[in-house]
């Protein structure tokens, strides 16, 4: 890696917000959760079931991404209990 190369990868990631990664986290752990339950379509997660879902069912009532950082604990613990009862039904 070049020096500028270098300068631009650090430009980019000291830009990085980091409670933008860890929402991202969490919505992929729904998503990940959502597809173990069978939110899938043609073998990717269903999203238009993920956000019925999250616009029905969801404290928000809204799409997944439109859930704050500080809103998305509440939404993915919700959704697990969901799984977990999915689980314990198999």
């Amino acid at each position: 890696m070049l020096a500028g190369e270098a300068q631009e990868l650090i430009k980019y990631l000291q830009g990085i917000d980091p409670k933008q990664l860890a929402a991202d986290k969490m919505r992929k752990k729904l998503i990940h959760l959502a597809k173990e339950m069978g939110y899938t379509k043609d073998g990717k997660a269903d999203m238009d079931k993920i956000n019925a879902w999250c616009l029905h069912y969801g404290y928000g009532k809204k799409e997944l991404n439109k859930y704050a950082y500080n809103e998305l604990p509440k939404l993915l613990s919700q959704f697990e209990k969901v799984y977990e009862y999915y689980i314990k039904n198999l």
